[in-house]
């Protein structure tokens, strides 16, 4: 998950809308996709919880779990606004996303040959 964290920050500049995290989620939903193509909110969140950007200097986590939970779903909604990601919720409250073909696109545009190789190297991009 950290060399995501490296090709998020390059792309900071293609689009000045996305941030951060939007970055993150997106290239984590492109160079991880299930068999189904679709992930869960929780492993979304495990995946964040690896980003060393989220530590404090001692190594902890720098959010709550609600909060990470906030930060994430008020990204995916920007997200699917954009088209990139369709949510999926069921009423117990598990809820699955999936990269649209526009955000695939979009992906595949903006990131460059030798991130996505360097994502193919480090076997998240498959």
């Amino acid at each position: 998950m950290p060399s995501i964290s490296i090709i998020a920050r390059k792309l900071l500049g293609v689009d000045s809308s996305l941030s951060f995290v939007d970055w993150l989620i997106l290239l984590w939903l492109y160079s991880n996709p299930s068999d189904s193509g679709k992930r869960s909110l929780t492993s979304l969140q495990k995946a964040l919880r690896r980003i060393p950007d989220f530590h404090k200097p001692d190594g902890s986590f720098a959010f709550k779990d609600s909060q990470l939970e906030q930060i994430i779903l008020s990204s995916l909604k920007k997200l699917k606004e954009r088209g990139f990601v369709k949510v999926f919720s069921s009423q117990e409250g598990y809820t699955v996303i999936e990269l649209t073909g526009e955000g695939t696109n979009f992906l595949g545009s903006n990131v460059s040959d030798s991130d996505k190789n360097f994502l193919r190297e480090y076997g998240m991009l498959k």
